[in-house]
Order: C-alpha cells, then sequence, then structure tokens
C-alpha cells in the first residue's frame, strides 16, 4: 500500500498542476474533466479485472491523475460559474459539504458493497459513477 501511495500522490500533483495550469490559459474546463472522469474510470475498472501488480500499479497511476486533474479543474470551473460574487464564500462552502459528503459516505458504500458482492463490485461501481458523472459535466451551461 505505501508503494503504491507514493506512485498515486506524485500522479495526483502533476495532473493538478499541470490541468490548472492549461484549463486557466485556455479558459476550456469540460474537455479536461472528461478526459480526466476516462482516466479514473479506466483506472477503477481495472481494478476489478486484475491482480498483477502491473495492474495494480496502473490503477494506481491512472486514478492518480485522474483524480488531480479533476480536482483542480473542478474547483476552477465551479468559481468561474457561480453567479454572484458577493456570495462566493458560501457557495463554496456549500460545494465543500457536497465534496466531504462523498468522501464521507464513500467507505460506508464500499463497506456494503463489499459485503455484499465483493471488491470487483466497488470498483465496477466506482468506474461506472466517474463515467456517469463526466457525462453531466458535459451538459453544464456556460463552460467550455
Amino acid at each position: 500500500m505505501l508503494l503504491l501511495t507514493a506512485i498515486y500522490a506524485p500522479c495526483v500533483i502533476v495532473a493538478a498542476i499541470f490541468a490548472g495550469s492549461l484549463t486557466d490559459r485556455t479558459g476550456r474546463f469540460k474537455w479536461c474533466l472528461v478526459t480526466a472522469t476516462l482516466a479514473f474510470a479506466i483506472g477503477a475498472v481495472l481494478g476489478a479485472v486484475t491482480g498483477s501488480w502491473t495492474g495494480v500499479t496502473i490503477l494506481a497511476i491512472l486514478t492518480g491523475l485522474g483524480y488531480g486533474a479533476y480536482a483542480s479543474t473542478s474547483m476552477t470551473m465551479a468559481i468561474h460559474l457561480l453567479p454572484d460574487s458577493e456570495r462566493r464564500a458560501r457557495d463554496l462552502s456549500l460545494i465543500n459539504v457536497a465534496d466531504l459528503s462523498a468522501i464521507a459516505l464513500g467507505p460506508i458504500a464500499a463497506a456494503t458493497s463489499i459485503s455484499l458482492s465483493g471488491y470487483p463490485a466497488v470498483f465496477i461501481t466506482s468506474g461506472i459513477l466517474t463515467i456517469a458523472s463526466g457525462a453531466i459535466i458535459t451538459a453544464i451551461k456556460n463552460a467550455h
């Protein structure tokens, strides 16, 4: 686990810096977010079908890159789309509550899924939900 974290963490950092800089320069968010969700989803589904060290290493790289790019770009897009500059702090606090709720509820959902269907179901479900989030992003108006 320590080795996988040592692979995953730098991927998150590099992707966040690269994607954040690129979206700042281009002002385009959707392509980066959709690409990030695809990378993360492929990595997640890989967790359901591989048992090899190479497969798990690729999973760590893909999910790290996907999460890093998504985290930096989604927050940037959210700030860009906030309608009222006088209520941004309140609006951002609601976004953070939504993010933290997912982080808090994720382990409970994963534990339930593992007990009912095993680990592959968790990986497949996370891949499907990630692809769904990428599809939802394409419907956001006023974002490029």
